[in-house]
């Protein structure tokens, strides 16, 4: 019988990893805890579809709406990092009448009024006091 190092192990799983690929699930998004803050707030919260994170440098992003605004919410995996996405996020505002976007943890919330149905911003206001974090 012949007797082999520990190291002989630790190199078979080296190449296993190598040749198939070591896969760790990704971080379950934030995004649902946030849209479930809305809810409980009593918002109307629908249509959320996935978009293509790498656009607001996220590691998830969903797009659909509340209550008449369109609606982008982008999970960043740590509280300092949503900063980046920022300017993206402006863009994607655009030509809208109003817009703005709301912080949470590791969320960014971005509102468009794009359909023009907040002019004095009193609605956009009471969605951002919703996803907000209470202090």
């Amino acid at each position: 019988m012949t007797r082999r190092s520990p190291m002989w192990k630790a190199g078979l799983a080296l190449l296993g990893c190598a040749l198939g690929g070591c896969h760790r699930a990704p971080p379950p998004d934030a995004i649902e805890p946030g849209m479930a803050a809305l809810r409980d707030a009593g918002l109307k919260v629908e249509g959320f579809a996935p978009v293509d994170a790498r656009r607001f440098a996220a590691i998830a992003c969903r797009e659909g709406r509340v209550e008449s605004f369109a609606a982008l919410v982008c999970d960043y995996g740590a509280p300092e990092a949503w900063p980046r996405g920022k300017r993206a996020a402006e863009d994607w505002i655009g030509s809208a009448l109003t817009g703005t976007w709301a912080a949470r943890d590791r969320l960014l919330l971005v509102l468009a009024d794009r359909d023009r149905a907040d002019p004095s911003g009193k609605q956009l206001s009471k969605v951002v006091h919703a996803f907000s974090p209470k202090k």
